[in-house]
């Protein structure tokens, strides 16, 4: 198998196979796309047996394996360039402290292979934990840049309560929403959120579907960064 060995301490030990890896680096990239708050993965850690140490090698192979999947969900979500420029602070307040970004973790039935200790894990990835903290740490920067839902035929207060719920429950990256312009059965709203104008149309047309929405359209107009959204009575 094609492995990669590291040192950690004084203990040596391997990341999964590059094909096991590009499998979980792919899972994790789609769940990121999707925006998905966690994602769920299979790994594989070997470590090297020093000593005949074998609760050693257990913990480190489990430390290792999580260091790992963090660090493969960081380098999805933050540029490999600004990684570079802060690779210290990384290291410190991410990498070092995988566990806070773990969900939860499974171990599974490990074997001991000659001189290696091999623990197959299912792990869940707290994504959404992990990208605040980036953000906090300023690793990442997010761009909220605003967007405009402008609301037409709107006479009911219920139908617009119906819609800001939604969006300030639901809505992905998520920073405020700001009320503008108003008028008799019209409405102003500015959208500060990592979400793209087409994520927050797919978004509408989702939530028109749910139990208790207003009938309503949906429309990306051609100029700006605006949504159209008609009330129907």
């Amino acid at each position: 198998m094609n492995k990669k060995y590291f040192m950690m301490g004084m203990m040596l030990f391997s990341v999964a196979t590059s094909a096991e890896v590009d499998t979980i680096s792919t899972t994790i990239s789609q769940a990121i796309g999707r925006e998905d708050a966690t994602v769920k993965v299979s790994y594989i850690a070997s470590v090297k047996i020093q000593d005949g140490n074998v609760a050693e090698a257990r913990r480190q192979a489990l430390e290792s394996a999580l260091q790992e999947l963090i660090r493969i969900s960081t380098e999805h979500l933050v540029p490999q360039d600004r990684l570079e420029e802060v690779k210290d602070l990384v290291e410190r307040k991410i990498y070092q402290k995988a566990r806070v970004f773990i969900l939860s973790f499974q171990p599974l039935k490990s074997m001991v292979v000659e001189d290696e200790y091999q623990l197959p894990l299912d792990v869940t990835i707290h994504l959404k934990a992990l990208q605040k903290a980036l953000i906090d740490h300023k690793i990442l920067f997010m761009d909220y840049s605003r967007k405009e839902l402008r609301l037409v035929g709107l006479y009911r207060f219920k139908d617009y309560q119906f819609l800001k719920e939604a969006l300030e429950k639901e809505l992905h990256g998520l920073k405020r929403i700001v009320e503008g312009y108003q008028k008799e059965g019209e409405m102003r709203l500015w959208i500060e959120a990592t979400s793209t104008l087409d994520q927050i149309f797919t978004f509408l047309n989702t939530i028109k579907n749910k139990e208790g929405a207003p009938s309503f359209t949906a429309q990306v107009s051609p100029v700006g960064s605006v949504i159209d959204v008609t009330f129907i009575k």
